[in-house]
């Protein structure tokens, strides 16, 4: 049961001063400030917490080699992905042809690799999509020019460390620890009626992306929740184990770090509480293969299935898989990984439909950054622009298509997208244009995605454009 007593963000807004933040630093005290102004414009009745909404992040850590996961399937731009990748281009005989639901604007058809007979499935029905050429960027304009004259680069370009961070943050000038989801997350995270499990559920342990400024991920396994070892267990020990942290818990300290640390302990105990009692009653679902990942997104899916119960109408998750680094062995490897990943798609889609969820629940693949066109001998290198796919229901996802412009593969100086002659391919698409779509539908106000992404107003104008990317059907 929810704390009656404990006192509500937007109460503490209207009752509070900036006197009463007197233990943080000036520059602390304005980041916490604009968080909690943004939270009460979202409290504003801007959104319907009656309306459920997931988003959950498939991160393939490492950079996936999606130039030989979403490929052209026509006899001209076939021939010029063969030539561009060499003896890494797959055999187009074996490509799985993808089902446009209207033709594309360049001409193209496309295939999907062998092993992604569900997400060919997906497409085909109109469940997923993908966006072309899509990455981290500082300027809409960006060009070869730019590049060469190291101009508007995104900090730590081909790093996986930064760039994991940037497709995690959507800032691109700087490092930093805070991510979009939990900036999302700090502007509406009072649209669940039970704020004590945070909307942030984390299946890959702490990542950047769920670190806002005022929230943070709550972490799980797929087993569920985890507690205090010993803590409420009938023995000797046990109960004096429980003795202590309940002490330690209830206490009031003076010192501000303990108490922080009294505070998360008990917050942690009343989550897991929370979390486990709705989890008893959650939907079994028969799809998942009982993988890792499978494993994950059926606890991710049972999750879901109890919303009610943890009094959410709005959550993020979070799983990452890690191996796409191909740097050699990748047509194997690839073929295994994306074999891994394939039928848990295609259950996980499955699962939504099963509770009727699939128009509320929208999963996102990421990656770190694209590959090199060219082959480095038996793998690729490390890039920028990539593509990646979205899934949903036929109501949510604008299904069936390739979104933006899937670059030429050329190496010639003509092509406007090939930044060197590896074939790294400068994005056509920011990160904040594709996410800034994804936020609005959230349920994010127009007027706050600037703070959510800072650099948003470089790309659209997001106050009045809902759909820059359109891989959304319209939701306004």
């Amino acid at each position: 049961m929810k704390d009656s007593n404990k006192i509500s963000r937007r109460r503490f807004l209207g009752q509070t001063s900036c006197a009463g933040l007197g233990y943080l630093s000036f520059a602390s005290t304005l980041t916490s400030l604009k968080a909690m102004n943004a939270a009460a414009i979202s409290n504003s009745s801007v959104l319907d917490s009656n309306d459920y909404k997931a988003i959950v992040v498939l991160f393939k850590f490492g950079g996936n080699d999606s130039f030989n996961t979403l490929i052209p399937n026509d006899a001209a731009n076939y021939l010029e992905y063969q030539n561009a990748r060499g003896n890494i281009a797959l055999a187009q005989n074996t490509l799985l042809s993808l089902n446009l639901a209207s033709p594309d604007p360049t001409g193209r058809l496309y295939g999907l690799h062998p092993a992604l007979s569900g997400l060919q499935s997906l497409f085909d029905s109109g469940k997923a999509a993908f966006v072309a050429n899509v990455g981290t960027k500082m300027k809409s304009t960006m060009t070869k020019a730019d590049y060469d004259n190291g101009l508007h680069l995104p900090v730590g370009l081909y790093s996986h460390n930064d760039q994991q961070e940037m497709w995690q943050t959507s800032i691109t000038d700087k490092r930093t620890a805070i991510g979009w989801g939990g900036r999302i997350a700090d502007l509406i995270n009072d649209q669940n009626s039970n704020t004590d499990v945070s909307m942030l559920i984390s299946l890959g342990g702490i990542n950047t992306f769920q670190i806002g400024n005022t929230q943070s991920e709550y972490s799980i396994t797929p087993n569920g929740s985890v507690g205090f070892t010993g803590y409420e267990g009938t023995d000797d020990r046990n109960q004096a184990r429980t003795a202590g942290l309940r002490g330690f818990m209830e206490h009031q300290y003076n010192d501000i770090f303990k108490q922080t640390y009294a505070n998360v302990l008990r917050s942690s105990r009343d989550a897991h509480a929370i979390f486990s009692s709705a989890i008893s009653s959650a939907t079994t679902f028969n799809q998942f293969s009982g993988s890792p990942l499978g494993s994950q997104l059926d606890m991710i899916a049972k999750t879901i299935s109890v919303k009610d119960g943890l009094g959410a109408s709005r959550q993020i998750f979070f799983v990452g898989v890690g191996g796409w680094d191909a740097h050699d062995n990748l047509l194997a490897d690839h073929n295994d990984l994306l074999g891994l990943v394939d039928p848990e798609l295609e259950a996980f889609s499955s699962a939504m439909e099963q509770i009727n969820m699939q128009d509320s629940v929208l999963l996102l693949e990421l990656s770190e950054f694209g590959r090199t066109i060219s082959s480095n001998n038996s793998g690729t290198d490390h890039a920028w622009g990539g593509h990646v796919y979205a899934v949903g229901g036929t109501n949510l996802i604008n299904g069936g298509l390739v979104h933006g412009q899937y670059p030429s593969l050329s190496y010639g100086a003509a092509n406007p997208f090939n930044a060197e002659p590896r074939g790294r391919m400068i994005p056509g698409i920011s990160t904040e244009e594709y996410f800034g779509e994804i936020a609005g539908w959230f349920g994010v106000p127009a007027s706050e995605l600037n703070y959510v992404f800072p650099n948003i107003g470089e790309f659209y104008d997001y106050i009045n454009e809902k759909h820059p990317v359109g891989i959304l059907k319209p939701y306004v």
